[in-house]
């Protein structure tokens, strides 16, 4: 279970390195339309991205936790009313989509399930399934990682998930519903409406980090503890501020996109609309000889809620 969570970390790392590619090119993009477009779709690309890497960490940390327990070699009445409740339940459920094609993510052939179901009602050796606590709905907002809490028998899980991420519940549910709005814009339609820019992608970071390591720590607080005293070692602490934001592509701006057409010689000025937060539009005027100072000012302003 700790190593998919130190994978997962490390995945966001790797976005937080690609941010810092991007940022490196803000400037050579001004006056660039081509250059801009293929920023603006890496930032689209790294969203969807992430929401690949969480639904794989969930799922693999639930696997994990379910290889696990049923590894102990206990007999199936054995384990709590609540595992077995949700056995049942969520595996008839992910029993009759696979048998209609309409779960993609479980390799298990429709009678391999049956049959591992089947096992429940009379054989003690019977297991349970890991593909019934690992449904993330292939949109894993505050819901569904709520409801996996619940399915593995988590008392209280919004109480315990906010100790154990420090994110208050009113943040946890906006920042995942901002991050799957431009996921499911982007993967769906091949853009999105609204192009994060790249700090609020490593805020996106920052909270699904957060969120990864207080879901780790609800399961084994429940089986790292008695009857089950699963081995579980604690989740590492994440620093407060990532050293992992340094440029990974190594590669100049202009090897990305040709470099943009000679200017004119009068220095016209240069409209750069930029989509902020969802919903709202700015735009920055930008002249050649500003770019810089410009982009700095209107970054400031735009956080201070004044562009």
């Amino acid at each position: 279970m700790l190593s998919r969570l130190n994978e997962f970390h490390a995945s966001l790392d790797t976005i937080r390195g690609v941010t810092a590619d991007i940022d490196s090119r803000t400037g050579a993009a001004f006056g660039n339309p081509p250059l801009q477009h293929a920023l603006d779709t890496l930032k689209c690309a790294a969203v969807v991205s992430m929401s690949g890497f969480f639904e794989s960490f969930l799922r693999g940390t639930a696997e994990d936790c379910i290889t696990a327990i049923n590894g102990m070699g206990r007999p199936y009445s054995w384990l709590p009313a609540d595992l077995r409740e949700t056995n049942f339940k969520h595996g008839a459920a992910i029993f009759s989509r696979r048998q209609n094609n309409r779960v993609a993510w479980v390799a298990a052939s429709p009678e391999d399930l049956v049959r591992r179901l089947g096992m429940t009602v009379s054989d003690p050796d019977a297991t349970l399934m890991w593909e019934a606590f690992a449904e993330t709905s292939a949109n894993p907002n505050a819901d569904v990682v709520i409801d996996m809490l619940k399915k593995f028998g988590a008392r209280n899980p919004w109480n315990r998930i906010v100790a154990e991420s420090g994110l208050a519940r009113p943040r946890i549910e906006i920042e995942l519903t901002g991050f799957l709005l431009v996921r499911n814009q982007a993967a769906h339609s091949g853009h999105s409406a609204v192009i994060p820019s790249t700090n609020v992608i490593r805020g996106y970071c920052e909270v699904l980090q957060k969120i990864s390591r207080g879901f780790y720590e609800v399961l084994r607080s429940r089986f790292g503890a008695a009857p089950f005293n699963l081995p579980l070692a604690p989740a590492p602490l994440i620093p407060a501020v990532s050293t992992a934001v340094m440029p990974i592509l190594g590669l100049p701006a202009a090897v990305v996109v040709p470099a943009a057409p000679a200017a004119p010689p009068a220095p016209a000025l240069v409209p750069t609309p930029t989509l902020t937060q969802p919903g709202t539009t700015s735009s920055a005027v930008i002249s050649p000889g500003q770019e810089k100072s410009t982009l700095k000012r209107f970054l400031r302003r735009l956080w201070q809620g004044d562009a």
